[in-house]
């Protein structure tokens, strides 16, 4: 996923205020999952 910005066409990209509720989640409870599918 790119951050406010596509390098390939179409691709798709979320807002870093999207973002940064997932990645805290992730960093605070979920410190044992390797991944978070992210839809935006």
């Amino acid at each position: 996923m790119s951050i406010d910005m596509s390098v390939i066409p179409d691709f798709p990209t979320a807002q870093p205020e999207q973002i940064s509720p997932v990645y805290w989640d992730l960093h605070t409870t979920k410190r044992d999952q390797a991944e978070l599918v992210f839809g935006s």
